[in-house]
């Protein structure tokens, strides 16, 4: 058994949960077309990550980015790659 797998999931989990974000912010959409969820990679988009920070209050941004460390010290950086580990770490 994969380390991080759950056994004996019922459906499929995830596929759907971007159309409850309130905008995508990726190019091309992540989000499902005429029920299929196309596999490829996704890039932020600089102009749609902008307009969406835009609408973001302070508060929100603080507790954000204080999760997000929380996170990461949690134990996070252990389920990425070195790569990854190395950039967050500079």
């Amino acid at each position: 058994m994969d380390l991080y797998s759950i056994p004996q999931l019922y459906g499929s989990c995830g596929l759907g949960t971007g159309t409850l974000f309130a905008e995508d912010l990726v190019t091309p959409t992540t989000l499902p077309v005429n029920g299929e969820l196309p596999v490829r990679r996704a890039t932020p988009d600089a102009h749609l990550l902008a307009a969406s920070a835009a609408t973001v209050t302070g508060s929100d941004r603080l507790w954000w980015r204080e999760r997000i460390v929380r996170a990461w010290l949690s134990g996070a950086k252990d389920l990425v790659s070195p790569s990854v580990r190395e950039a967050v770490e500079q």
